[in-house]
């Protein structure tokens, strides 16, 4: 039982702050009843009246006091509730602090949906006759019932519905039957995985498997700091500047075998599910069981792996994003792989960012973290500069590799009939030929999906434009329908022009599914594949697809940036960058950043075997200093480029930055609030700071939703967040417009 001292008497802690998951900053107040006082601690799943209705919620703080007079009691402690311990919790309470976000929708985000409810829906066979056959089936659906039957009847322990409808095949119309019927029974519980004790660890660990080959003296060097650094059990970052096939992956592997030998489990992060196959596979094959967490996952699935590294049966945890909240047990060391890549940050509430939230758990666990990338960020960059992280470099291919020749196509100077093909240029399709008459494979890069982003009428110009989006529809033409990409409205396209009823259309900006189309006519024998967001519908679609790449089967691969990392493929010999310049319109002061990044990254993907590489990267700005410090390999040189203008401007790293985004579907109602709402800002700003805007957002409207954006730069974080707060504040009385606050922004669209 708890009791605080105070003068003479003692007061009992019978106050519990609750994090319930509704978007409010602040936990609510509850009394603990006496019959709880033993059990109710920090960290603990509680039920809780609220409002007419009761929520789960989880105690954040335990007090004797609360400024509210009449506090209602807490229901009851949830049993075998998913519990977070100290660290995660206090990890979780900076998040939310950090990026101006509910600690109850915080909490929410780290935890699967089946974790936090404690239930998944299942089914279990019923056994309705002592003999145990159930009786013979008639009428329609009868084949498909008796599959159903016949599939519980072979497990002794209850199925969950989705793998039972996935497995089987069907509806869960017969399921349903059979429940009526008696002959299955279909409850919420939790999976027999859940209640599964630790599996017993091998006698001999995995690592003494005779690795695939002796690390090379940068690699070495890299190894041996981190695992000192393991040993003296304390804190430090490590940037792991490394070169495309450098050899990162090697680093991490042994340095995380260093960890697991000491008896702590370690967390490695990944920014693309397309990556998680591969490393799966690497990380196991060297390390054991891995506990795997992504969004492409089933509730169940990713449910069953947070568990079992919860129990502490695994101590390996690799995944993406929310990943970083991962229940590692005795935590040894955090990975961060790629670490530059913006689908670390969250784009909805809490708007955290994986990277910097994976250094900050890292710092507060006293442990080690190692940030590797080829093309490290700016950020990043300058923090090793400034001493804040360590750098290790590795500047050269392994096994002597030589990096890929860039080869620069000036797409301006091509004239004349028969000189491309849309996106391919003569000199690009000669390589491709070149490529595959020497038999071996080529990857092609568009960071464009669909057949065409946009479709006008030859006559009067008119274009499908979304009407919730006011931007242009991408047409897909395996459907035959023009889609957005932001509400998912789609439309068919009419024989004649709706505006001045024209017969002809012509298709801008071709997308992968027009390049596939023009190489299948280019090289009607090969074969040739696609790797997009319409392509890969689930991840074992997208597994089939690299799968048949790196047996050589394949001999094209086109896609977006979904092959543009990671992937080590060693019979790509030439790599093609279609459109170069695509990202250096955008209206964000990274444009030239992500467009270097992006360019070495997919440029990195080509000479990974044997045979030497080559990259056609065609562009129209061959002059840019992002287009030059792609070809030369060089961020350091870029990082030169950009801190003159961003140290002018106060851009990140040499400043911070936060968004507010207004959304209404009445346009001079946001305008109001926005422009009233940045005046209540300005007033409050302190002399470090500075407020641009209200302005229209470079996409106007979404959704049906129109926009406008303010950009809040300091030299302060505090200011930052303390003007936010200030917006969110005012946000009540302007209910109908919704407002965003987003602190360290990736994307200012």
């Amino acid at each position: 039982m708890l009791r605080e001292v105070h003068g003479r008497g003692t007061r009992l802690k019978n106050v519990a702050r609750v994090a319930i998951p509704v978007p409010l900053h602040e936990p609510f107040d509850y009394r603990i009843p006496d019959e709880l006082l033993s059990e109710i601690v920090p960290g603990v799943p509680v039920l809780v009246p609220f409002g007419s209705t009761q929520r789960y919620g989880w105690v954040v703080e335990i007090t004797d006091t609360s400024p509210h007079p009449r506090l209602r009691k807490i229901l009851s402690r949830v049993p075998e509730g998913a519990e977070l311990s100290s660290d995660l919790l206090k990890l979780l309470q900076w998040t939310s602090h950090y990026y101006v976000a509910g600690i109850g929708e915080t909490i929410e985000s780290a935890l699967p949906k089946p974790v936090r409810e404690r239930k998944i829906r299942q089914v279990r066979w019923v056994k309705t006759i002592e003999s145990g056959d159930h009786p013979p089936e008639k009428g329609g659906g009868a084949a498909t019932r008796k599959k159903v039957l016949a599939y519980l009847n072979q497990s002794p322990d209850p199925v969950p519905m989705r793998r039972l409808l996935e497995d089987c095949e069907v509806s869960d119309s017969p399921v349903k039957t059979l429940h009526k019927r008696g002959q299955l029974e279909i409850f919420d519980g939790l999976p027999p995985e859940f209640g599964v004790p630790g599996q017993k660890k091998p006698d001999s660990p995995p690592w003494e498997v005779p690795p695939p080959f002796e690390p090379n003296e940068e690699q070495t060097v890299a190894i041996e700091i981190i695992c000192k650094q393991l040993d003296t059990d304390s804190y430090k970052t490590f940037l792991l500047h490394g070169v495309t096939g450098s050899g990162k992956t090697e680093v991490y592997i042994r340095s995380a075998q260093h960890a697991l030998a000491k008896g702590q489990g370690v967390l490695v992060l990944l920014p693309e599910i397309a990556l998680t196959p591969q490393a799966i596979e690497r990380f196991t094959e060297r390390l054991g069981p891995v506990a795997v967490l992504h969004s492409m996952l089933s509730d169940t699935e990713r449910a069953v792996h947070h568990e079992r590294l919860r129990s502490g049966e695994v101590q390996l945890a690799l995944g993406a994003r929310s990943a970083v909240f991962a229940p590692v047990q005795d935590l040894g060391l955090i990975i961060v792989d790629e670490c530059h890549e913006s689908s670390y940050k969250q784009e909805n509430s809490p708007r955290y960012h994986a990277r910097d939230v994976a250094v900050m758990r890292a710092h507060q666990n006293g442990i080690p973290c190692v940030l590797g990338s080829a093309t490290p960020s700016m950020e990043s960059l300058e923090n090793a500069r400034q001493g804040r992280f360590e750098k290790l470099s590795l500047n050269h291919r392994v096994s002597q590799r030589e990096l890929a020749t860039i080869e620069v196509i000036d797409r301006r100077h091509e004239k004349g009939a028969g000189a491309s093909h849309g996106l391919l240029s003569r000199r690009l399709i000669d390589l491709i030929r070149e490529t595959i008459d020497r038999n071996e494979q080529v990857l092609l890069f568009l960071n464009r999906r669909g057949f065409a982003r946009d479709v006008q009428c030859k006559q009067c110009g008119f274009s499908f434009r979304c009407a919730s989006c006011d931007i242009p529809m991408t047409y897909h033409k395996a459907k035959d329908l023009a889609q957005c990409h932001y509400c998912d409205e789609k439309r068919g396209i009419p024989d004649r022009c709706p505006q001045c009823e024209f017969t002809g259309f012509r298709q801008r900006s071709p997308g992968t599914e027009n390049i596939e189309e023009t190489l299948v006519t280019l090289f009607p024998n090969v074969e040739i594949d696609r790797l997009d967001r319409d392509t890969v519908t689930s991840a074992s679609r997208m597994q089939r697809i690299l799968q048949k790449f790196r047996d050589g089967e394949t001999r094209i691969l086109v896609g977006t940036q979904m092959v543009a990392k990671g992937h080590d493929i060693p019979g790509v010999t030439l790599v093609g960058v279609l459109d170069a310049d695509v990202a250096l319109g955008l209206p964000d002061f990274r444009s030239a950043e992500k467009t270097a990044q992006l360019l070495c990254q997919v440029a990195g993907r080509a000479g990974r075997g044997d045979l030497p590489g080559h990259v056609a990267l065609q562009t129209r700005q061959p002059e840019h200093y992002a287009i030059t410090c792609a070809v030369r390999q060089d961020l350091e040189l870029l990082l030169e480029q950009e801190t003159t203008v961003r140290k002018m401007l106060r851009y990140p790293p040499h400043g911070f930055l936060a968004r507010l985004v207004f959304e209404d579907e009445d346009e001079s109602r946001v305008r109001q609030t926005a422009d009233e709402i940045a005046l209540v800002i300005k007033a409050a700003a302190r002399e470090d700071s500075q407020i641009l805007g209200p302005a229209p957002a470079p996409f106007e409207k979404l959704r049906n939703r129109y926009r406008l954006h303010v950009l809040l730069k300091s030299t302060s974080r505090d200011a930052l967040r303390e003007l936010g707060k200030i917006a969110q504040t005012e946000k009540a009385r302007w209910s109908s417009t919704r407002i965003t606050l987003d602190i360290d922004p990736q994307n200012l669209q």
